[in-house]
């Protein structure tokens, strides 16, 4: 299960999405509330859980979302740069 933001933008009243699903609701609603803030045209939003893969995260430093893929190769640049960090102060 995953998460999908919608917006209406225009007057149909239909609800638009981009394809982006996140991990859980509040990463979702983050990127909602950011999407609405920058279009000037969204009369209203909602976040839907949906069946579908996780394929973006919530970057909370950034404020914005990237591929779930760029969340796995900071996780291994930092394991890599901790471990180092380890190996410098001789601790492994």
């Amino acid at each position: 299960m995953s998460w999908i933001a919608e917006v209406i933008a225009d007057s149909s009243g239909k609800w638009a999405g981009n394809g982006l699903t996140f991990a859980t609701e509040a990463e979702a609603t983050f990127y909602v509330d950011d999407l609405a803030d920058r279009w000037t045209s969204v009369r209203q939003q909602r976040v839907v859980e949906v069946d579908k893969p996780v394929t973006h995260y919530w970057d909370g430093m950034d404020m914005r979302a990237k591929r779930i893929e760029e969340r796995r190769q900071d996780d291994a640049k930092t394991d890599q740069e901790f471990a180092k960090f380890l190996a410098d102060k001789g601790e492994v």
